[in-house]
């Protein structure tokens, strides 16, 4: 098991999940999942809600679970020392009224007080004025941009502000926290500062919406390149009937937030220092898969769902470590899986996207976890500024300046 990987013999925490109907999938994946990660997870039932009416029911008999109704904020209030995994938050810290945004802010503190953990597959707030505006004290001087990681003279651009404000919970499943970047970010002294790179994060709809896939790709791009002076970047979603007329098709355009993004986007990145990277994300692929190709002196660093590897500048293997899912458990779970998952619930194979959903879940929960300190700290108001660059390129066709998001914003 990996030095990161949730810990077996702890006790497991109680488990409550908020998923829409399609993330049905979802659940049924995490039980086996939570189950081979921690054998002690069935000594709790498994708790289920949705914001969809009629469906938190049927929802939690499918998975053998209790119910915890239609309403996120009232379960989050009574929801009692565990984990809370919110798959698909809805309108819940993203809504047009400051104050209810507050609310929902201050809801979540709360949870924290009471020895509740709220974790979740979306980005909280999915939007950086609405992370800049609780801040607005601590955003009134320049913070210590984001730099790259490992050996490197670039630094980001100065006027950039508020860097380190932290999402209002967990966010995962996040490469930064796997093994296999671990394992990277132990190598850059030898391997040389990174000059290019490309990133490409794709999963399931159910998974994730594609703002988290885009978060992800551009929260571990940071980790290695710092921030980017410019984004130019395509979007492309399913056409959607138009009742204007027979054959027409809309073809809808993203607009300022993550929350409820679907489709594809693709985004070319420029960083001072003549340098560049490329992403690709998708949540309409049929599986999850996440992969980093890093470019530097020390020849191609490449890191994902298959683990790292790192050829040299004279295309010689220097290293390489297992599959990113068998860093997060022991064979012989695996082979164990069926007698540990709930009654009435088969998977043939623990579905990747699932256990590093799991492992992420508990890390986030145990207080004596490496995960707890960086959870909350990532550079959150940078990857939303860069995020938010990317979705005004999408509508604008021009390159766009994550600077300039943040000082929109106030930050």
């Amino acid at each position: 098991m990996g030095k990161g990987s949730a810990n077996p013999t702890a006790d497991a925490p109680p488990v409550t999940l908020w998923l829409t109907p399609e993330q049905g999938v979802l659940g049924s994946a995490l039980i086996p999942a939570l189950a081979i990660l921690n054998p002690l997870h069935g000594k709790h039932p498994l708790r289920v809600g949705s914001s969809t009416p009629g469906v938190a029911s049927d929802l939690a008999a499918k998975l053998g679970a209790q119910s915890v109704g239609d309403d996120l904020r009232a379960a989050l209030a009574s929801a009692e020392p565990g984990v809370f995994l919110i798959g698909a938050p809805g309108p819940f810290a993203s809504l047009p009224n400051a104050a209810q945004r507050l609310a929902d802010c201050e809801l979540l503190e709360a949870c924290t007080q009471r020895g509740v953990t709220v974790v979740s597959l979306e980005p909280m707030p999915a939007s950086l004025i609405h992370l800049v505006e609780l801040h607005a004290e601590e955003t009134s001087e320049a913070q210590t941009p984001v730099v790259a990681l490992g050996p490197s003279t670039i630094s980001a651009p100065a006027e950039t502000r508020a860097a380190r404000i932290p999402l209002w919970c967990g966010c995962l499943p996040l490469l930064r926290f796997s093994e296999p970047v671990a394992a990277a970010t132990d190598l850059l002294e030898q391997f040389g500062p990174v000059r290019g790179a490309n990133v490409v994060s794709c999963g399931p709809a159910w998974g994730g919406s594609l703002g988290a896939r885009l978060f992800d790709a551009l929260d571990v791009l940071t980790m290695f390149m710092g921030e980017p002076d410019a984004v130019h970047a395509s979007h492309v979603f399913p056409p959607v009937p138009s009742v204007s007329g027979a054959g027409a098709v809309l073809r809808p355009l993203p607009g300022d937030s993550l929350r409820d993004l679907q489709g594809d986007l693709s985004a070319m990145l420029r960083f001072p220092g003549a340098r560049s990277a490329s992403i690709f994300v998708s949540s309409n692929a049929p599986d999850y898969s996440v992969s980093v190709t890093l470019l530097g002196p020390g020849g191609r660093l490449t890191i994902g769902t298959h683990g790292l590897e790192w050829i040299n500048a004279e295309g010689v293997l220097v290293d390489r470590s297992p599959q990113i899912v068998r860093s997060v458990m022991k064979p012989a779970r695996v082979r164990s899986r069926a007698s540990n998952a709930s009654a009435g619930t088969t998977v043939a194979e623990p579905s990747p996207l699932a256990l590093l959903i799991a492992d992420q879940m508990f890390r986030m929960a145990d207080p004596n976890a490496d995960l707890l300190k960086g959870a909350r700290s990532s550079n959150a108001s940078a990857v939303l500024a860069i995020a938010q660059a990317a979705l005004l390129s999408c509508r604008t066709g021009e390159g766009e300046s994550p600077a300039t998001m943040q000082r929109m914003a106030g930050g």
